[in-house]
């Protein structure tokens, strides 16, 4: 029987409870939901097919694997290797599956590394330092929402496309440094990252999804790329400081409530191109 250590989940239960919730969840409450967090991760687990170096691992194909949940709740840093030896093979890591809820600080990534999934590291709240594999091409929906510890992340140039809500309820991510092969940005992508004070954004990027930017509440300028023909629904609805912004003739449609509680929004400059604002 695999035994798990509660404390992380513990703690995550009861920073729901402070941060969301307005209600008293019982000691005994929370044990039960911890137990069903615990049960969840073990059922998960059952099907790894080998360990090294504390990282546990399935073999995807005759001559690669991916990084899958452990037994045990990852804890502190990991390195996530480029390559890694089984029965006398060496196989090419190329992927990272859901790791999601693991107590990790850090995580160093192996450039052989290719694929981020869904969710992969959502909600590992005490994540504070990723550095990216150089030859990451798929970086997948949520794969790093609610991580609130995490301050700055630089994505290669590998990265064409950033999917929805991926650094979402990031609360402490100040510094994002984005490809400038990157052409997409998906729904949410941003949203409500707090500190967020500046992104540098590639005229390559020909759409951004609703709510990309939303609640960005430090977010004080945005360079809008000339490619892009819409401005999303609640793109930047709760920049609450964002002052100055210049929309692009290549724009010719504006969504619902864009710019929504802009309250500091004292410059508005729109292209000649827009035909309709929702």
């Amino acid at each position: 029987m695999f035994v798990h250590n509660e404390e992380p989940y513990l703690c995550y239960i009861n920073y729901l409870q402070k941060k969301f919730l307005n209600i008293k969840i019982s000691k005994n409450m929370k044990r039960t939901l911890c137990i069903l967090f615990l049960l969840m991760v073990s059922i998960s687990a059952v099907a790894t097919d080998f360990y090294s170096g504390g990282i546990a691992y399935d073999i995807t194909t005759e001559e690669t694997v991916e990084v899958v949940k452990s037994s045990k709740l990852y804890s502190g840093d990991i390195v996530v290797p480029s390559t890694v030896r089984h029965q006398s093979k060496t196989y090419s890591v190329t992927s990272i599956d859901t790791l999601a809820y693991s107590y990790l600080t850090s995580v160093i990534i192996g450039d052989s590394v290719t694929r981020i999934e869904s969710h992969a590291f959502m909600n590992c709240y005490n994540l504070k330092n990723v550095v990216l594999s150089n030859t990451l091409t798929h970086l997948e929906s949520y794969a790093f929402s609610g991580c609130h510890e995490l301050k700055k992340i630089e994505i290669p140039n590998t990265v064409n496309a950033i999917e929805d809500g991926v650094f979402s309820y990031c609360e402490k991510l100040a510094s994002v440094v984005l490809p400038e092969s990157l052409e997409s940005i998906g729904n949410n992508a941003f949203k409500n990252c707090y500190s967020l004070s500046s992104i540098n954004i590639s005229n390559t990027i020909k759409t951004i999804g609703k709510g990309a930017f939303e609640a960005c509440g430090c977010l004080t300028s945005f360079k809008i790329p000339n490619k892009l023909k819409r401005i999303e629904d609640n793109m930047f609805s709760g920049c609450s400081n964002l002052k100055i912004l210049t929309i692009p003739n290549s724009v010719e449609t504006i969504g619902n409530d864009a710019f929504s509680d802009c309250n500091n929004l004292v410059t508005l400059i729109i292209g000649n191109s827009v035909t309709s604002i929702g």
